[in-house]
């Protein structure tokens, strides 16, 4: 694997200090390595239950070759570390919980103008 190459994990860590989604954590996803580049879009908030919904940019692998988009995704992850949804989203500036185990999230469109998407628990968008 090359240097260019990331992968990316959350983890769950208890009042105490103690891993609880094993000793990695919970892998997202990979992508091209020039996602470092990106690491303050990384978000995670409450889903309400115990879990996260997390939100990251990656750019798809493409080895030897500079990265073509970038594309941000957002996954539910419950209490236990399974990952229940995830899907690909235009973007991200801003996330927080919508209290129903869901994220309203804030971006800037092609058009740089603010955005807003709801993703609901069931990672729906109503």
């Amino acid at each position: 694997m090359s240097d260019s190459y990331v992968q990316f994990y959350v983890q769950k860590i208890s009042r105490q200090g103690d891993l609880l989604w094993g000793e990695n954590g919970v892998l997202m996803g990979s992508g091209h390595g020039a996602a470092r580049t990106y690491a303050g879009d990384l978000h995670a908030v409450t889903d309400g239950s115990g879990g996260a919904i997390v939100i990251w940019p990656a750019f798809p692998s493409q080895p030897e070759e500079e990265p073509s988009s970038l594309r941000t995704h957002v996954a539910r992850i419950d209490f236990e570390g399974n990952i229940k949804w995830r899907r690909d989203i235009p973007g991200i500036n801003l996330a927080i919980t919508d209290g129903s185990g869901g994220v309203i999230i804030a971006y800037t469109d092609s058009y740089d103008e603010i955005a807003v998407l709801k993703v609901d628990a069931e990672g729906n968008l109503p």
